[in-house]
């Protein structure tokens, strides 16, 4: 794995790290910590397949759009409908659940790159 994917997952840890550090105290912090793991964790998927970063939010839908098709394991994860319903929502109701979702699909684009939940 090239160094700089590393880099973007390892700083997507720190950020998960302290989001569940901070549920108790602030859920709307920790709640948006999870949110840019997830997208810095999606970046370090679509690095490490098109050897770039995406753009934007824009660019980042349709390289994983791209990826979904090319790699149909990653659709059973439902990656793109989660990225899709935060930005369609571009808010969190229920912030506990949120979290919680933000997690999985961390977890769920770590473990779909070939490596082991921490």
């Amino acid at each position: 794995m090239k160094r700089e994917v590393k880099e973007v997952i390892s700083d997507a840890e720190r950020l998960l790290a302290k989001a569940i550090e901070e549920t108790d105290v602030n859920l709307r912090d920790a709640a948006e910590k999870a949110w840019t793991a997830t997208v810095r964790v999606t970046d370090a998927l679509i690095l490490a397949r098109y050897d770039e970063r995406p753009k934007g939010m824009k660019d980042r839908r349709e390289k994983l759009g791209e990826l979904i098709l090319r790699e149909p394991e990653l659709d059973k994860l439902g990656l793109w409908e989660r990225l899709q319903s935060r930005e369609s929502s571009k808010s969190c109701h229920n912030q506990h659940t949120c979290l919680q979702s933000w997690s999985f699909i961390l977890i769920e684009i770590w473990v779909s790159s070939g490596n082991r939940v921490w």
